[in-house]
């Protein structure tokens, strides 16, 4: 008898320490899973929570910038009607002032045909006259006299000529002289030139 109750408790014995090392590892395995899921539940909420308050945001956001536009479009379109408004009001002014000029201009009397004919002469002689004095001044203000030194440079003239605004490009005069070997037949003197004339024309009129 001594023996089977030895046993019995053996047994016993043998099933609480497993049954209590079950409970260990059923409580530590709980705990882990909890902590874990316990985390990821809260950054879920957390993330909702911050997409909700972005939602909101770009909701007034977009509230904001419907309202803006409005208010432009209504500004907008004040300013065209005020504009059209003042464009009317300066047709009708311009059509008044128009209609007052007709009408003085048909109150005036006529005048004289003799006196006319003899106004239209005399501008005509004045045109004639400015148009001469005009052209006597240009020629004067477009001649220059250039002035050559003995012992001077196709280089040298083609400078001066230059400033004096006579030929456009020094090169190509350069290219002229060498071309038609008057490079080497640079004589002195005094020459009277114009502004613009062509390379042929102040050749001949420096070198002839």
């Amino acid at each position: 008898m001594l023996e089977k109750i030895k046993d019995i408790l053996y047994d016993l014995s043998d099933f609480i320490t497993t049954f209590v090392i079950v409970g260990i590892i059923i409580i530590s395995i709980s705990s882990i899973m909890s902590s874990t899921f316990g985390i990821d539940l809260q950054n879920n909420v957390s993330t909702n929570m911050i997409a909700e308050q972005n939602k909101k945001i770009d909701e007034k956001k977009n509230k904001e910038n419907s309202e803006s536009k409005d208010t432009n479009v209504s500004e907008t379109n004040t300013d065209e009607n005020n504009k059209t408004s003042e464009n009317n009001n300066t047709d009708t002014n311009n059509d008044e002032s128009s209609n007052k000029k007709e009408q003085e201009e048909n109150n005036k009397p006529v005048q004289n045909t003799d006196q006319n004919e003899n106004n239209q002469e005399g501008q005509t002689n004045e045109q004639n006259n400015s148009s001469t004095d005009n052209s006597t001044t240009n020629e004067q203000n477009n001649e220059v006299t250039i002035e050559i030194v003995s012992g001077q440079s196709a280089s040298q003239l083609a400078n001066n000529l230059f400033e004096k605004e006579i030929i456009k490009d020094k090169q190509k005069f350069l290219n002229y002289l060498s071309e038609n070997q008057l490079d080497t037949q640079i004589k002195p003197g005094k020459f009277k030139l114009k502004k613009g004339m062509t390379l042929g024309d102040v050749a001949t009129t420096l070198f002839n």
